[in-house]
């Protein structure tokens, strides 16, 4: 009972983070690095948020819902991988030698 208290303050503090990154560009301050792009972190964090919440809460009852519980794990992996895509920096301009 404790852990399923635990998944679904999880959830609902990732999907609250999401929801204020994705709608306004905030990101809270224990992130530890730069963010570059806030709003594409806001939708990779809800992305994320609802990947996780689809695997740990249809998970144990896999054989019920088919693939669902795995879609939810590649979506959980693609927001992590969104995340780390919102940290980097850009791509330079491109310049033509002598200008």
């Amino acid at each position: 009972m404790l852990i399923t208290v635990v998944a679904v303050i999880v959830a609902v503090v990732m999907a609250g983070v999401g929801a204020a990154g994705a709608a306004t560009g905030w990101v809270p301050s224990w992130t530890g690095r730069p963010v570059l792009r806030p709003r594409l972190l806001g939708w990779a964090t809800l992305l994320s948020a609802a990947g996780f919440s689809l695997f740990i809460f249809l998970g144990p009852l896999a054989h019920s819902y088919g693939p669902l519980p795995w879609i939810g794990w590649a979506a959980f992996m693609t927001g992590l991988v969104l995340q780390s895509y919102a940290r980097r920096p850009g791509l330079l301009p491109f310049r033509r030698p002598g200008q």
